[in-house]
């Protein structure tokens, strides 16, 4: 899922609503800032993409948004290049985009798979963090309404698009 078809860029690998911090301005408009940069990787343009949709998001949401998405992503990905002195046409193009977009799609379900049960546990359930931590401590075996709900989503999504 990490390596890129084209362009490695730095991306942050665990872009999820928890992680963004939100300013309303009196505007109405809104500023996102980006925090907890400890997975930090030179990975795909969309890792951080996929991961953003199937841990932060429900059916409802992308039912609603998801080709919205998609062209703000790589609108926004194409500003930053711009901001670069670069050329997105030459350096990653829309055409790559869709591309690697549709090429790691697929990881999206095992993706939800493994984290929503960790994104979505309710707090008396959520596994200890201590100095006995290890990977079995992140089992879990009380999950949440929720779950069932986001996951049941993410499946019928991935049967819509035709990849299950």
């Amino acid at each position: 899922m990490f390596k890129p078809v084209k362009l490695k860029v730095l991306a942050h690998c665990d872009n999820r609503v928890s992680n963004q911090m939100y300013k309303v301005h009196e505007d109405g408009g809104v500023e996102v800032k980006i925090i907890d940069y400890q997975t930090i990787r030179g990975a795909s343009p969309v890792v951080d993409l996929l991961y953003f949709i199937f841990s932060g998001t429900d059916k409802k949401f992308r039912d609603q948004y998801y080709e919205q998405l998609l062209d703000h992503y790589y609108k926004e990905l194409s500003l930053a290049m711009k901001r670069l002195a670069l050329n997105p046409d030459e350096i990653y193009s829309r055409e790559d985009f869709d591309f690697e977009y549709k090429t790691k799609l697929p990881s999206g379900l095992p993706l939800a798979m493994v984290m929503l049960p960790l994104i979505t546990i309710d707090e008396e359930n959520a596994p200890k963090v201590d100095k006995e931590l290890n990977m079995q401590s992140f089992a879990v075996n009380n999950t949440s309404d929720i779950l069932r709900e986001r996951i049941n989503g993410v499946v019928d999504d991935f049967i819509r698009w035709g990849l299950v």
